[in-house]
């Protein structure tokens, strides 16, 4: 099973620590992985840990400003 899934697993099971050793570690190799960033985001926000989620989310759409765009596109076509 890849890192990230397993991340993922572990968070949507609760299993933060686990979550976020699987996370540092994806993101001590590659700081700059947008989908482990995004994760990392989302455990922070589950956590309570807003302002960490919300930098987070603001590093990873200032070196892909393209996500906010693409999403927007999302909800637009969703409507």
């Amino acid at each position: 099973m890849p890192a990230l899934d397993f991340a993922r697993i572990a968070m949507e099971s609760g299993d933060f620590d686990t979550a976020r050793d699987v996370l540092t570690s994806l993101l001590a190799h590659d700081p700059g992985a947008v989908e482990p960033n995004l994760l990392m985001a989302q455990l922070e926000a589950r956590q309570g840990h807003l302002k960490a989620a919300v930098e987070r989310y603001q590093s990873v759409l200032a070196g892909r400003p393209d996500l906010a765009t693409n999403a927007k596109g999302a909800e637009l076509r969703a409507r």
